[in-house]
């Protein structure tokens, strides 16, 4: 997530939108929402921040190396129908569990070939290590992916950004 420093110290409440001097959104946090393909020249020597997140109630928590993906995605299979998730993929190495494992619970259905975790005392749904499917739906066998709750991400509303839909109800 790309952080300006003049933007950074703003101090509006907690959900405001304001537009900081260089003329970027901010949302919720003061989570810059500049369009970074834009500034590549204007970022050599900034801040690049891992993007954060945890779920209700602080049992679960991630850091994810990286930077927020220009679209969501959401899946319409009967699962992710039901929970409602906007998904963010990551390479697995990007991706950190910041609280143990054992504060995790998992629900695999069908093919059992994807992980849903999710935290066992509030509910929400964290992250799912998957195969990297394409999407006709063909896999490689081998390749996988950490597809993460945007929802959960620190500092950021996901309900406000671009998403592609995905269909799962008739792929797998």
């Amino acid at each position: 997530m790309f952080l300006h420093n003049r933007c950074r110290n703003l101090q509006e409440p907690y959900g405001a939108s304001v537009d900081c001097d260089t003329g970027h959104k901010w949302l919720r946090s003061h989570a810059c929402r500049a369009n970074l393909s834009s500034l590549e020249p204007q970022i050599k020597g900034s801040i690049v921040m891992p993007i954060t997140g945890r779920c209700h109630c602080g049992g679960t928590a991630f850091r994810i190396e990286g930077e927020i993906p220009e679209k969501l995605i959401r899946c319409t299979c009967s699962f992710c129908a039901k929970r409602g998730v906007l998904y963010a993929y990551f390479q697995p190495a990007q991706f950190k569990l910041m609280t143990p494992a054992g504060n995790l619970a998992t629900y695999r259905w069908n093919s059992k070939l994807v992980a849903h975790h999710f935290c066992p005392t509030c509910g929400c749904a964290t992250f799912s290590d998957s195969p990297a499917f394409q999407p006709d739906g063909k896999w490689d066998g081998k390749t996988r992916r950490c597809g993460v709750n945007a929802r959960l991400f620190d500092g950021f509303d996901a309900a406000e950004a671009p998403v592609t839909v995905i269909d799962g109800k008739n792929l797998w």
